[in-house]
């Protein structure tokens, strides 16, 4: 980083402000700053590296897409996903003018969209984006892509308590991943843990092998193995099993949930196993839920950190504190909603 400084330094001294040169430098940056979660530092760059672009080459240039869309990034890794909208939406209509509608290169860009719009709890627009990105994954014909599509949208559906439309999207994810990856692949494993969260939602918790027990067991047991590195999913899986076990009243469900074992302070995961935590608590009733109630008016200053402007975790857990209501509680375990 102290080269790009220093080189960013003298062209500063010897240039001025606007040099074309500042751009790959500013966005090496904040690549840099973005490894070390330096989002912040990582945006002055970005917004600096576009105000160059927009100035050298024009707000339709590809140079100068490239860098919104990774201004865009920044800001809806740091939850403030309105202005990560505006930014992906400049970036999409400056393709659509180069290319057309339905072209290959818009394909990310509709993803991109529709993960700022979900976030934003606009979920019929972000429907409508990953469904136009699914269009064109198929028509490219490349697995990966088609999967991973998918996947993002069977998880929208799912979300949205659509499990049964999600269903088959995600089953074919899953077997388009293992044909192209194998049984034992981290991409393969994510996509079987969310088969196993949608069969989950549907099914019921019957032990046979093809329960959605065990399916959701399958990428958890994966990471017992020491894999390295472990399958993409498996904490969340973990987490998925934890709170189906809670909704069952197993008693060893919480102590599995370790809010956050494995994982950054405010990552989803982390958050979310938080949020489970404080859940089952409140199902105690009495001293417990008050102690729950007040663990997710902590949990929900944290989350708001991440989502500043609101998202899904927030919404996840803004309903979890409504049911929590230690006044309501009772000795019994059963907590009525406010």
């Amino acid at each position: 980083m102290r080269a790009y400084l220093a080189a960013r330094a003298q062209l500063l001294r010897e240039a001025g402000e606007s040099h074309p040169l500042l751009i790959p430098i500013g966005r090496r940056l904040a690549a840099l700053h973005r490894e070390h979660g330096r989002l912040p530092a990582a945006e002055r760059n970005l917004r600096d590296a576009v105000r160059i672009a927009i100035e050298t080459n024009g707000p339709q240039h590809p140079g100068t897409l490239t860098v919104r869309r990774e201004l865009g990034e920044v800001l809806l890794m740091q939850g403030r996903h309105t202005k990560a909208a505006r930014e992906f939406d400049a970036v999409h209509q400056g393709l659509v003018e180069r290319h057309g509608e339905g072209h290959a290169e818009l394909r990310d860009s509709h993803r991109m969209l529709a993960q700022a719009h979900w976030q934003r709890g606009d979920t019929e627009t972000a429907e409508t984006q990953l469904r136009a990105a699914l269009v064109i994954s198929r028509r490219g014909g490349d697995p990966d892509q088609v999967a991973e599509v998918q996947l993002e949208l069977g998880e929208l559906l799912h979300e949205t308590g659509r499990a049964g439309a999600a269903l088959p999207l995600v089953r074919q994810a899953v077997a388009l991943r293992r044909a192209r990856h194998g049984a034992a692949h981290g991409l393969t494993a994510d996509a079987e843990r969310l088969l196993a969260e949608i069969d989950a939602s549907i099914a019921g918790p019957g032990p046979g092998p093809g329960s959605a027990r065990t399916r959701l067991q399958r990428p958890v047991e994966r990471a017992d193995l020491a894999l390295e590195p472990p399958p993409a999913g498996a904490n969340q899986a973990e987490l998925v099993l934890a709170r189906r076990d809670i909704t069952a009243e197993d008693a060893s469900a919480l102590a599995r949930l370790d809010p956050g074992a494995g994982e950054p302070a405010l990552q989803p995961a982390a958050l979310r196993a938080r949020a489970s935590a404080a859940e089952a608590l409140c199902r105690r009733g009495g001293d417990d839920a008050a102690r729950a109630a007040l663990l997710l008016d902590l949990l929900l200053a944290d989350v708001r950190r991440y989502e500043p402007t609101g998202g899904t975790i927030t919404r996840e857990v803004e309903a979890i504190r409504r049911q929590c209501s230690p006044v309501d509680a009772n000795p019994g375990g059963t907590v009525a909603a406010r």
